[in-house]
């Protein structure tokens, strides 16, 4: 599909969803600005409310599942039935309005994740890769650190990143771009600095 297609249906699922979220915001190629995409990647942290379940108590309740909820009963959005994932971190939908058919994968972050996971989300993968492996084995990634469960953990202890620029500073990275993020753009930035 062509970006400015795909920009257009991203932009028309947040207005849908932007009131069950607190933040929600289009990652992957289209945020890349690739001419050409196959998929919408957006990244999403749930609205949290309070509802009643007794005379004293109330309890917490994800407000992104509801309006998950109401798009699929309005028909913005259907499951994906060729490969069904509807879980807690990862739901994987389809598109499909006027002869427009596109995967639509929702990743759902954390607050203290959200650099995390939107600079994981934006890619491209080759990118990610090299952030993601340690130095010994070519990579970015400063000895001491680790990524697990969707964490930056340093010396055992999480490392908030609530912003992509604090997670790329935190593991000693600039902030490109995301149309400016390639393999080779870091491998040259990787050399100039060894």
């Amino acid at each position: 599909m062509k970006l400015a297609d795909a920009r257009a249906i991203g932009e028309q699922l947040i207005e849908e969803l932007s009131w069950g979220c607190e933040r929600i915001e289009i990652a992957g190629s289209v945020r890349r600005e690739k001419p050409e995409v196959k998929d919408l990647e957006l990244v999403v942290l749930p609205g949290m409310g309070q509802r009643p379940v007794g005379f004293w108590e109330s309890e917490e309740y994800s407000m992104f599942e509801m309006a998950m909820d109401e798009a699929l009963t309005r028909g913005v959005l259907e499951k994906d039935e060729r490969l069904v994932r509807w879980g807690s971190k990862y739901k994987r939908a389809r598109f499909r309005n006027g002869g427009q058919d596109l995967v639509v994968e929702l990743f759902v972050a954390q607050r203290h994740t959200w650099g995390y996971v939107l600079a994981l989300r934006t890619g491209p993968a080759d990118f990610n890769k090299i952030w993601a492996s340690h130095e010994y084995h070519g990579g970015c990634l400063p000895l001491g650190y680790r990524l697990r469960d969707g964490e930056l953990w340093h010396h055992g202890e999480v490392v908030p990143v609530e912003e992509e620029e604090a997670f790329f500073e935190a593991i000693g990275l600039p902030w490109w771009p995301p149309a400016e993020r390639t393999a080779e753009r870091l491998t040259a930035w990787l050399k100039e600095r060894r």
